[in-house]
């Protein structure tokens, strides 16, 4: 028996969790490859226009999956993943609007769990069983398969705390996957030291960061610039919870909460020397938290702040000048550059308003 797992959304948060619980029922995981041109485009080209850039990759992630003659293909419904807050309004309806989008298209049986945190243990326990017992009938390989995903969600998550990316985070999980769960990563990861000059915080969903395509590879983009990158992921939830109390009403949107407080964090703490938001066109909860981060940057920090939008028609070219300039930028402020970089003219010559003509 084999289930596909579309290489988006969730799949860098949870996939070693997801993979140990498929394997310890015997059922063989398939994962989709890399997000390329090819995938974009199938999703570009089956879903409507109003549609975020991640969710039309995440269907053409489905569409490849179905050439991969999986017998089911694995797409829970998130509603919640803490109390009192949910997930943006695509998450629970995604099984529903995948199965209407790719009718013409030879689809296997979807699995749909309902991940809902509002609801009791007992109740999700019970959701969990019931697929579980879709793929196994023996109990004793439920429970052990329970266990270990949970397990390995921790040590995973240990890892990320640990200054691992997500995407080094899973190559560990990759090569140590049949003792991973085993393991005692709370005392065995060690925070990532690291000697690169400039600290950037690269504030985005993890979806949209942790994949090269998407993202047009911004992370090793920025670690061959000679930065250390710190993401939303690396914080623990009271890091966050505690750079958010201010807050006149709670941010009940779960990812958008944590992108918003990482990056009231390090604007509150200054332990970076940049702050580079990277969100997707067509975005609602976006559209309201960068909005947030941007006043409070620009009300109440020196920090240098990049703001990029993505789309399908985003060009690499102009992407990459502007991170380039935004570096450069950074670098001649460490050399004790100008101050106020609105004083340069276009050809690099600082202009004193008081004095200038123009």
């Amino acid at each position: 028996m084999k289930i596909g797992i579309p290489r988006a959304f969730l799949y860098h948060k949870y996939f070693p969790m997801w993979d140990m619980f498929f394997r310890e029922l015997g059922v063989k995981v398939v994962v989709s490859p890399d997000t390329n041109n090819e995938i974009m485009q199938q999703g570009v080209m089956n879903t409507i226009d109003e549609a975020c850039l991640p969710l039309k990759v995440y269907l053409g992630h489905v569409i490849k999956l179905t050439k991969e003659k999986v017998d089911f293909i694995f797409i829970p419904r998130f509603i919640s993943v803490e109390k009192h807050r949910y997930l943006c309004p695509k998450f629970l309806g995604l099984p529903d609007l995948i199965r209407n989008t790719t009718q013409t298209f030879n689809l296997p049986e979807i699995l749909d769990p309902t991940i809902n945190m509002r609801i009791t243990k007992k109740e999700f326990y019970l959701e969990v069983l019931k697929l579980a017992s879709r793929l196994n009938k023996n109990p004793v390989r439920i429970y052990n398969a329970v266990s270990k995903a949970f397990k390995a969600n921790e040590n995973y998550k240990q890892l990320v705390l640990a200054g691992y990316s997500y995407t080094e985070a899973l190559k560990i999980y990759q090569k140590q996957s049949a003792t991973f769960a085993d393991t005692n990563f709370l005392e065995n990861s060690q925070q990532q030291a690291t000697n690169k000059p400039f600290k950037i915080a690269v504030i985005s969903h993890s979806y949209i960061l942790h994949d090269p395509h998407m993202s047009m590879n911004l992370l090793n983009k920025l670690d061959e610039m000679g930065c250390e990158i710190k993401t939303p992921e690396m914080l623990e939830g009271d890091v966050i919870d505690k750079s958010l109390e201010n807050l006149q009403k709670d941010m009940f949107w779960s990812l958008n909460r944590e992108i918003m407080g990482a990056s009231f964090y390090h604007l509150a703490k200054k332990d970076i020397d940049g702050m580079i938001i990277l969100n997707a066109f067509a975005c609602g909860p976006d559209a309201i938290t960068k909005e947030l981060i941007e006043r409070l940057c620009k009300r109440e920090s020196e920090i240098p702040m990049l703001s990029l939008t993505i789309d399908e028609h985003t060009g690499e070219a102009g992407f990459v000048t502007r991170l380039e300039a935004f570096i450069d930028m950074i670098k001649r402020k460490d050399k004790g550059g100008y101050k106020d970089e609105s004083n340069l003219s276009t050809h690099g010559e600082l202009l004193c308003r008081d004095k200038s003509v123009v």
